[in-house]
Parts: structure tokens; C-alpha cells; sequence
């Protein structure tokens, strides 16, 4: 939950002053993606994967993540979604780390 929160409430549309954001309900709808992968890392903890492979699967996870597109869309304006194109923004940073870290407090069980 600690780094679906940290996502929600510092990317950069969070921060636009012209729009009332949410990041209570953002950090939610994304909050089973952190919950996945930090469940992987206690798996992977549990069957005795390296730290050094732990490690390396982090850095993949994060590079898989830099080419995400991600959707924006408006509660009350779902048609006028937008994408934000992989690395167009410091969104796209900032989500790929943050799930890079997930994984990483699931692999050394940190809450």
C-alpha cells in the first residue's frame, strides 16, 4: 500500500493545481499490481532465489515497466482519457521504480 500511495500522490498530475485529484482512489485501483509483485518477492524469498537474481529480476521488472503507456481518464469525463507515451513523463519513472521497490520489500519482507 506504502508504494501504491507514494505513486498516487506524487505523480505529475496529481500535483496540477487546475484539477481536484483522488489519490486515495488512484492508489487503490493500483494497489493489486503492488500486491502481486510483493507477494513474488516473498515467493521468491521462500523458494530461495539469490539476492543477486532478485536483484536482477528488480531491474527487469522496472525496465519492463519504462515502456509502459499508461491511461489517464477523469471520474467525470471517462471519454476524454488520455495516454501518456512511455517516457514522456517523469509518471513512467516513477511508476516503474515504484514496483521495482515493491518487489524488493516483498523479497526482503519489509512492510
Amino acid at each position: 500500500m506504502r508504494h501504491s500511495y507514494h505513486y498516487a500522490t506524487h505523480q505529475s498530475s496529481e500535483l496540477n493545481g487546475n484539477l481536484v485529484s483522488r489519490p486515495d482512489a488512484t492508489a487503490r485501483l493500483n494497489l493489486h499490481v503492488f500486491e502481486e509483485l510483493y507477494n513474488s518477492g516473498k515467493v521468491d524469498r521462500a523458494a530461495g532465489v539469490s539476492e543477486e537474481t532478485a536483484l536482477q529480476k528488480a531491474e527487469l521488472i522496472k525496465t519492463a515497466n519504462l515502456g509502459a503507456t499508461q491511461k489517464k481518464s477523469f471520474s467525470n469525463a471517462p471519454q476524454a482519457a488520455s495516454s501518456i507515451e512511455p517516457g514522456e513523463t517523469k509518471d513512467v519513472m516513477l511508476w516503474a521504480e515504484e514496483l521495482r521497490e515493491t518487489y524488493l520489500d516483498g523479497y526482503h519482507g519489509v512492510q
